[in-house]
């Protein structure tokens, strides 16, 4: 009887076996890339889906999540991303699915991102890993690497990046805060109420959703809200922020920063959703 072929998870395990998941599911993800010969940006999502063996990419208006890899009954695979996502998100959303493939048992069943039911441990896990892996695919180490540190620091080369990446804002950042030298930090805030600000009625306030950071930094407090009149809040007002202060508010302990900070809304479910990007840089303490 043949042996079952392994996946390319394993294959990478044996060959590594000291790495840990996430370092594999990026070397795996970059293999992919070399082996296609991409040496510039934007990559070819959908080249990259026919090199794993995927048929095709759908566009459905209907899907009940932002994309899924299904078997279809001739046997082969296609990805449906939802219509309504913006170009970047489907990107994402295939690079996503794609690394589904990269896991053992992925053709035994329809796998969603964003799935609107209820993720066990070990799914949420390879639902991490395959949001990383898209994010090598989308925005190679080796290339963005380079890039990102052609620039000055903030938002006007950050949004260079993402057009010539063609990726989302958010998911650019996160790469960006990565391959910056110094201690940088990404925030995502969002006008939202807490729920027992729902239960008095109170307005809604800028509050801390996401922090993404390298190198030190204090702990930026969840569902902190933003004080009156500070950079975070201005910026939600339109703004363009770019100054240097001191932030205290929403983290554990004072931090002197320089801060970019741009008001960004989103549409959520057919409504906007008011929510402000950061770009921190840490101010060394000289004295």
């Amino acid at each position: 009887m043949a042996a079952t072929l392994s996946s390319r998870m394993e294959i990478a395990r044996r060959a590594a076996p000291t790495l840990r998941d996430d370092q594999l599911v990026r070397s795996v993800a970059a293999g992919i890339l070399d082996d296609l010969g991409v040496t510039e940006p934007p990559v070819d999502v959908e080249m990259v889906a026919s090199y794993l063996g995927i048929d095709g990419i759908v566009v459905d208006d209907d899907l009940p999540a932002s994309g899924c890899l299904r078997q279809r009954d001739d046997g082969r695979f296609e990805i449906r991303v939802l219509g309504a996502d913006p170009v970047t998100r489907q990107r994402f959303t295939i690079g996503h699915e794609c690394a589904h493939t990269f896991f053992p048992g992925y053709a035994t069943r329809s796998r969603y991102r964003c799935a609107p039911v209820e993720r066990t441990d070990d799914r949420r896990d390879v639902e991490a890993l395959c949001d990383l892996a898209a994010s090598e695919i989308l925005l190679p180490s080796r290339l963005f690497g380079r890039d990102a540190l052609a620039g000055a620091f903030g938002f006007a080369g950050l949004e260079r990046l993402a057009q010539r990446y063609e990726a989302s804002l958010e998911a650019t950042a996160r790469r960006y805060v990565d391959a910056r030298p110094e201690p940088t930090a990404l925030l995502l805030l969002s006008v939202r109420h807490r729920p027992s600000d729902r239960r008095n009625l109170q307005p809604p306030r800028l509050r801390v959703d996401y922090a993404h950071c390298k190198g030190e930094w204090p702990y930026f407090l969840p569902s902190k809200s933003v004080t009156t009149g500070d950079p975070l809040d201005r910026a939600a007002g339109g703004e363009d922020i770019s100054e240097r202060c001191t932030f205290s508010g929403i983290c554990d302990r004072p931090v002197t920063v320089d801060i970019e900070a741009r008001y960004c809304p989103i549409v959520v479910d057919g409504e906007e959703r008011r929510r402000v990007v950061a770009l921190l840089r840490r101010v060394e303490d000289r004295r």
